[in-house]
């Protein structure tokens, strides 16, 4: 989610409107990116979640229980009286930045490693980039990690029938098959190789 305090300037506060997720959010996780200000100046965050009819307001967001609701107020502070300080944008991330890169040529390519991914896990990920002024987000895109047992197509944490048909349901497929297809050997097909390696393992559990 992003915030775009339109005209704020000098030093004092800005608050923002209620960030709404739609559900309950582990807000201890979110960070907090404000671009382009000015050398000697800060910016502190406090947050508030609604409580039981009321804003209550923390000071660290380690603090902030789990909420459907979010608000952010920002102090500007600067050691500098020749400076006037602002704000460009505001990035309020429900999950972490995984790649904070600058100075990326236009046109150029980017990549990004995810570490620490759990198995049969849905995972949501996000594009925001800015050029300094102009601040643009991709759409909200998502992937589903595989299971840790060979297989388990359907990520249930058993190998069984289902799984079995649902690798047959693909059976002959010669390019551009994925891990779910029944690929398990990751060829890009599925044939033999792959229904053996099932049935090597068929009746077999996460447990």
């Amino acid at each position: 989610m992003t915030i775009h305090p339109v005209g704020y300037v000098s030093t004092g506060c800005w608050e923002s409107d209620a960030l709404d997720a739609g559900q309950l959010v582990d807000w201890t996780n979110a960070e907090i990116v404000v671009s382009d200000l000015p050398p000697e100046t800060a910016a502190t965050a406090s947050f508030a979640v609604y409580e039981q009819g009321a804003w209550v307001w923390y000071s660290d967001i380690h603090d902030v229980p789990d909420s459907e609701s979010l608000k952010v107020k920002l102090t500007l502070n600067t050691a500098n009286p020749a400076v006037t300080p602002s704000i460009e944008s505001v990035i309020v991330s429900c999950g972490r930045l995984l790649c904070p890169l600058t100075d990326v040529p236009s046109g150029s390519s980017v990549e990004c490693n995810w570490d620490g991914l759990e198995p049969n896990t849905t995972y949501y990920w996000q594009v925001i980039v800015s050029d300094g002024g102009l601040l643009t987000e991709g759409p909200e895109w998502a992937f589903t990690t595989r299971g840790t047992l060979l297989g388990d197509l359907d990520g249930d944490c058993d190998v069984d029938l289902a799984d079995l048909a649902q690798l047959l349901g693909n059976y002959g497929m010669t390019s551009g098959a994925s891990y779910e297809d029944g690929d398990l050997d990751e060829d890009g097909d599925v044939d033999l190789a792959d229904l053996a390696a099932l049935l090597a393992v068929y009746g077999t559990t996460c447990e």
